[in-house]
C-alpha cells in the first residue's frame, strides 16, 4: 500500500474529492471518503485499478470491513439490498 494516492489516477475518487484541494491524500482520508460518498460511486465507471484500490484499502485500512453510507461490506460482501451490482464490480 503507497503512503500517499494520487487521486488523480483513480477518476472516481477524483470526483468524491471534489472539494479537497490537493493532489495526493493518504490512505486512511481516500478510505474514509469512498466510506462516506459512496452513494456518489458510480460503479460502471470503476477501474480496474481503482477497484483494486478500494479492495486493498478495504483489506489494509479497514482490516476487511468496508462500510459505506447506503449498507455495510463485511469480509468483502455488501449486506444491502440492490447493492448486488455493485459488490460484483469491486470483489470480483
Amino acid at each position: 500500500m503507497p503512503t500517499t494516492i494520487n487521486r488523480k489516477l483513480y477518476p472516481e475518487l477524483d470526483k468524491l474529492l471534489w472539494d479537497v484541494h490537493c493532489e495526493t491524500i493518504d490512505p486512511e482520508f481516500a478510505f474514509r471518503v469512498y466510506e462516506e460518498r459512496w452513494g456518489f460511486v458510480q460503479a460502471q465507471n470503476l477501474s480496474d485499478d481503482e477497484q483494486s484500490l478500494i479492495k486493498e484499502l478495504t483489506r489494509t485500512v479497514g482490516q476487511g470491513i468496508f462500510i459505506p453510507a447506503f449498507g455495510v461490506v463485511h469480509e468483502q460482501r455488501i449486506v444491502t439490498e440492490g447493492a448486488q451490482q455493485l459488490y460484483d464490480r469491486i470483489a470480483a
